[in-house]
């Protein structure tokens, strides 16, 4: 409020000496405020700003009582003058394309006309291009179907902004042929300059050598708020000094960069429960019901990258965020914060209680961890148990013909085996093995220098259930109450202020980046037959006809397959790799990144394997190359109950696969040739498209699942990282400079959802029990009810849950 009336009291000074605007004076080369409809409509497609102006005007001296009232959209303004009667105004610029050259060229119009009389407008067509920060070209034609039109061309040459004020400098020449007072002869130029000193002060000026007219001009910037004034004055046939001008204050929808001292906040990212790649919900018509639970993993990147390059954001602050995310999640958090600690910016966490996973994010990047008084820390390492219900499926009378390629392809265990099996128990022992070593240098490396002990020593000292032993072995940096954390963050960081979102800046350079449009598909859950759901299954239909109608787009140009699952259905992941290798080898080629996220293992690698580029994070879950095929049978559990079946068929095999009966040593043993044949199929497929032979796929294959550190080594992957990697890596196959501008398209096929956050009538039965068989046998109702129709899986066999928490 105070800067608004600081304002107010210049543009109050202003208007003592500063006597309605001569648009004359404005170059059509470098105007692109909310005066572009007047002087040159192009303009209005380069910034994509909106704005609110009000606009007063003086002559000679004396108020009059004309105003103007300028609304200002992207791309379009309309503008209401009451001055010598009541006028309207309606323009609108647009960019020509997306490449270089046509993403800094932009045509516009405008028209003009007398309150009541719209059919007897002026006519205005104008075109703008920059193709670079230092030169800028404009060219208007008003009144084109007149006798006599005019014609009005600039030319604009700029400074980037110099120093540590950022000051920069615009000069231009305009030139006008034509008019209705015009014989058609080239009129003498106009001159004009520019000044922004640091983002905040602007003064500029031009003289019309034809007019023999000054014209200067001001304007104070102050966030979104910009007011200031113009003055012209020139001598009269009676060689009398005439002048007039005017006042504005103009209100921003886009901030408005300064390069003078600001005071700085901290910025909460507002992170809810589960960090995922896409909202889970159900689709109804347009709508997407989803719930408030959920953080996408890519709102945050782009969050924490604006907030990187905000000057007024010193810090982000985690308050209570206990979120989930799977431990590859976190690293490419990590990744990004670590770019904004880069620019000399704090991270500081404040939890009343902390779990294992946070506490390790939090040591790792944590400028400062700050816990309740009463609080603890879960910090105990790695560990976890998972059911086997043989026994309880042999006291119902229910049997589970598991049929695996290998010993370690495991996913059917839980049915078919009474505990760990040694080669189950080798593949946890190594995947978790490699991610504890990552926790521990995690911690290590972010505050190893503070703790009491070693870190392995820490972490068997956990968990940390007193906060005080928390404090004395270095965990933590203070105990602190909830209202004593304001003072604890203006003692050490000299900030307490806290926003939710970075500043929007008004991107003001003259030149931009063409952009190339990129397909990020989600594919996140289970792989299914059939039509998808947002974060929960991966449906054949769906995410194939998203591939496929993204690689005939003519206008998209590569696609990002995000993967966040474990597998599924064997026929359903064929379907869908086939269409990434279309994008390889098929029609309207075009570059695929498969990017993994927590998981991306068995038919999770199998829709990778096909891509040009398979990046994963370091604790990736992947592999898994393997094949699975599950048949329960109900023969023992229909005689305990008294039910009896009688068979009847017409050829050999008509009951193969029947529930009702045991199969015979010849039905198992075709269903054994059918699981390796497949088996030798996924192995083939991805020695193919990897450019390697069978045996040295088959070596790693088996079953076998890998993090992403050891995935890198075994040539399962090519590139360790997130986005940033991904989009740098899509830049090199497209061989290209521009920006690129990402399309979500989620699990149901779409990029275009009506989002609506159902979270508060939404309940979750585990809410309410807490029996592990119970949510095993649901789980196990769920997935039969999924592949109800299919019998061959390349399904990873872990859930991975414990890593999240």
């Amino acid at each position: 409020m105070k800067k608004v009336l600081v304002l107010i009291l210049l543009v109050s000074s202003i208007m003592a000496f500063a006597n309605p605007l001569s648009y004359k004076s404005h170059s059509v080369a470098t105007t692109d405020n909310f005066l572009s409809g007047y002087v040159n409509p192009a303009a209005l497609g380069f910034d994509g700003n909106g704005s609110f102006t009000y606009m007063k005007t003086f002559n000679r001296g004396e108020l009059d009582d004309g105003y103007s009232l300028f609304f200002r959209s992207p791309g379009f303004e309309y503008i209401l003058e009451s001055y010598d009667g009541t006028h309207q105004t309606l323009a609108s610029g647009n960019q020509l394309g997306k490449s270089s050259f046509l993403a800094n060229s932009y045509l516009g119009y405008s028209w003009r006309w007398r309150s009541g009389s719209f059919n007897d407008g002026d006519l205005t067509t104008s075109f703008l291009t920059r193709p670079s920060n230092y030169v800028s070209l404009g060219y208007v034609l008003t009144h084109p179907n007149d006798l006599r039109p005019q014609h009005r061309a600039g030319l604009a040459f700029s400074t980037t902004p110099m120093g540590k004020t950022g000051t920069s400098l615009e000069l231009s020449v305009d030139a006008i042929y034509g008019g209705e007072d015009s014989d058609r002869e080239l009129k003498k130029p106009i001159v004009g300059f520019d000044a922004d000193i640091a983002g905040s002060f602007k003064l500029g000026g031009s003289y019309d050598i034809e007019e023999e007219q000054i014209n200067l001009r001001v304007s104070i910037n102050g966030d979104k708020i910009i007011t200031g004034a113009t003055y012209s004055a020139y001598d009269d046939d009676d060689m009398a000094t005439r002048n007039y001008g005017s006042t504005f204050i103009s209100f921003s929808e886009k901030s408005i960069k300064s390069y003078l001292p600001v005071s700085k906040s901290f910025l909460d990212l507002g992170i809810n429960e589960v960090i995922t790649d896409e909202r889970s919900g159900f689709e109804v018509g347009p709508f997407s019901l989803v719930t408030g639970k959920e953080t996408t993993m890519l709102s945050l990147l782009q969050k924490i990258e604006e907030a990187t390059n905000d000057d007024k954001i010193g810090g982000i602050i985690f308050r209570n965020n206990n979120f989930g995310a799977s431990y590859a999640k976190r690293q490419e958090l990590l990744t990004a914060l670590t770019k904004f600690k880069s620019k000399d910016k704090k991270v500081v966490f404040y939890y009343e209680n902390i779990s294992n996973a946070n506490y390790v994010f939090a040591a790792n990047i944590g400028d400062a961890i700050y816990l309740n008084p009463e609080g603890m820390i879960s910090l105990n390492g790695l560990g976890g148990a998972s059911p086997y219900i043989k026994d309880l499926l042999d006291k119902l009378g229910i049997d589970f013909y598991n049929f695996r390629s290998h010993p370690y392809k495991t996913a059917g265990n839980m049915f078919s085996e009474t505990g760990m099996t040694e080669q189950e128990r080798q593949v946890l022992e190594r995947l978790y093995g490699d991610i504890y070593a990552e926790m521990i240098e995690m911690i290590e490396e972010g505050r190893g220098h503070l703790l009491a002990a070693d870190v392995e020593t820490i972490i068997d000292r956990g968990p940390y259930l007193n906060p005080a032993d928390a404090l004395s072995d270095g965990l933590v940096d203070g105990l602190v109450e909830w209202h004593e954390l304001n003072k604890m963050l203006k003692d050490n960081f000299q900030m307490t202020n806290v926003v939710n979102n970075p500043s929007d800046y008004l991107d003001t350079a003259w030149h931009k980046n063409g952009t190339s449009d990129i397909a990020v598909i989600y594919a996140s859950g289970s792989i299914i037959s059939g039509k998808g759901t947002p974060g929960k299954k991966i449906g054949s239909e769906t995410t194939a006809k998203a591939i496929s109608d993204a690689r005939k787009n003519p206008l998209i140009k590569g696609i990002i397959l995000r993967i966040d699952s474990g597998g599924g259905s064997a026929l359903a992941s064929h379907i869908i790799a086939e269409e990434v290798r279309l994008c390889k080898e098929g029609p309207h080629k075009k570059p695929v990144i498969a990017l993994m996220s927590g998981v991306a293992a068995s038919g999770g690698y199998y829709i990778s394997t096909y891509a040009d580029v398979i990046i994963a994070e370091p604790t990736t879950i992947t592999g898994s190359i393997g094949v699975i095929g599950m048949i329960p049978n109900f023969a023992k559990l229909s005689k305990k109950v008294g039910v009896n079946w009688s068979e009847f068929k017409f050829g050999k095999n008509a009951t193969f696969g029947s529930v009702t009966r045991e199969m015979s040593a010849d039905e198992q043993e075709m269903f054994k040739n059918f699981i390796h044949a497949s088996y030798n199929r996924f192995v083939q497929t991805v020695a193919d498209s990897r450019g390697k032979s069978f045996d040295e796929i088959n070596k790693v294959a088996m079953g076998q699942v890998w993090t992403g550190n050891q995935a890198l080594k075994l040539g399962l992957v090519d590139k360790l990282g997130g986005f940033e990697v991904a989009i740098a890596t899509m830049k090199k196959q497209l061989n290209t400079t521009n920006d690129l501008n990402l399309i979500e398209i989620h699990g149901s096929g779409s990029s275009d959802r009506i989002v609506i956050d159902f979270n508060q009538l939404s309940h979750s039965f585990f809410s309410t029990t807490n029996s592990t068989i119970m949510k095993t046998l649901l789980q196990v109702n769920r997935e039969i009810d999924e592949y109800s129709d299919e019998v061959l899986y390349y399904k990873t066999p872990y859930n991975f849950v414990d890593l999240n928490k």
